[in-house]
């Protein structure tokens, strides 16, 4: 787990070792790296449980749990050198809403982002928080 919202599922046993098998605590978990859109064939409901996923050594498999929200950001696409450069690029966010029922559904996720702009002592009055 990368605190409550990522689950972060790796094979370590072998090389060709084509599934294993990962324990995922209560909830939906969406992948988040692939596919773009998830579906709900794409994600995971689990009551606190094991499930067997397709894995090669190499794969990462990272899980949003329902109900969050996580800033993503791809350093590898522009090179950042700075903190600066890094506050200076674009970043996305992955969304996993939970549903809520009621007369009409309405949907909520939470988490918070606070861009460092690398320079600034003060955080006070220097930090972009959302």
């Amino acid at each position: 787990m990368l605190g409550d919202a990522l689950k972060l599922s790796i094979n370590s046993k072998s090389v060709s070792q084509e599934t294993a098998e990962f324990y995922f605590p209560p909830g939906l978990w969406c992948p988040v790296t692939q596919p773009a859109v998830a579906t709900d064939s794409h994600c995971l409901n689990s009551t606190g449980e094991v499930f067997e996923l397709g894995t090669k050594l190499y794969d990462v498999g990272l899980h949003l749990r329902e109900g969050y929200i996580v800033p993503l950001h791809d350093a590898a696409s522009f090179e950042p050198m700075t903190t600066v450069d890094v506050a200076n690029s674009r970043i996305d966010f992955a969304i996993n809403p939970q549903k809520t029922d009621g007369l009409l559904f309405t949907y909520n996720a939470t988490g918070s982002f606070i861009n460092d702009d690398g320079e600034t002592l003060d955080t006070a009055e220097g930090v972009n928080s959302y």
